[in-house]
């Protein structure tokens, strides 16, 4: 591996655990906690939310656990450090559910 991938893969690895807010191909716009990645640049991210457009939904939706492959990623942005994830979930004005999350594929 060279050098500079090693330092995107460092990069990434220091986001984990962090709220991260992603931007797909097709628009769409997904905060929530990193959990994990791969060396095809796909992530995983827990308690997420698909957050409203300035043209569509004027609410944030609950998806869950969501799998966001790497080749749909346009950009990823470091929110805030989260120790509680309830807090970052009151911040965009969700109550935190007890029910269990199913996963979503985007």
């Amino acid at each position: 591996m060279a050098e500079r991938e090693r330092d995107a893969v460092e990069q990434v690895r220091s986001w984990l655990q962090h709220v991260v807010r992603v931007t797909l191909s097709d628009g769409r716009v997904v905060e929530g906690k990193l959990q994990c990645f791969d060396n095809l640049g796909n992530m995983i991210l827990g308690h997420a939310v698909q957050i409203p457009s300035a043209t569509g939904r004027r609410v944030p939706v609950r998806l869950g656990l969501v799998l966001a492959p790497g080749d749909n990623i346009v950009s990823v942005c470091v929110r805030r450090e989260v120790s509680d994830i309830s807090a970052a979930l009151a911040a965009l004005e969700i109550q935190p559910e007890a029910a269990k999350e199913a996963p979503s594929v985007l």
